[in-house]
């Protein structure tokens, strides 16, 4: 069978991201895919009981770790006993909205750069919106037990690998994502 070979983005989703959750139009939709995809403790325990152990387990909090994005490679690299690469040799460029992008080779690459680079219309219609406060306390109030039993589970499971790496016994996890 001849694989299919993706060239295009998907369109992006009508409607805002409170619209999808129903923060301001009714009851918050915690039953979506994109919800419980969330409850972290629940995936991480299915994966336990399935035979993964510890020790070959690694868990990205992507909130802080995209912040740095060189740094987070060099410990995966580092995890998996891969030889360092040195990811900062990377061609790169910024797009219209000022966000560091990583640059396809040759000259489609060159031509995609700029063109990102300089076309802040299509960047944005391209780019997801913030979610609004209102969603953001929504998902908060929703996450905060099963992010508690999250915190709970990785300050026992030790030999769970935790990137940003563990600091102390305190909380992995903060209080709130909307602050």
């Amino acid at each position: 069978e001849t694989p299919v070979e993706v060239r295009s983005r998907p369109a992006r989703a009508s409607g805002t991201f409170d619209e999808f959750l129903r923060v301001d139009g009714g009851a918050f939709r915690a039953e979506t895919r994109l919800v419980s995809w969330g409850l972290y403790a629940d995936q991480l325990a299915a994966i336990r009981r399935v035979g993964f152990r510890d020790p070959d387990l690694l868990v990205i909090f992507s909130e802080p770790a995209l912040r740095d994005a060189a740094r987070l490679l060099d410990f995966v690299v580092a995890w998996l006993g891969l030889a360092r690469f040195d990811f900062a040799r990377l061609r790169t460029y910024r797009d219209a909205l000022g966000r560091e992008q990583l640059r396809a080779p040759g000259p489609l690459g060159w031509a995609h750069a700029f063109y990102d680079a300089h076309n802040s219309e299509m960047v944005r219609r391209h780019t997801a919106e913030p979610a609004s406060a209102a969603a953001r306390r929504a998902l908060d109030d929703h996450y905060r037990r099963p992010n508690r039993l999250l915190d709970m589970l990785l300050r026992t499971a030790r030999d769970v690998a935790v990137y940003p790496p563990r600091a102390g016994n305190g909380t992995l996890l903060p209080g709130s994502w909307s602050s």
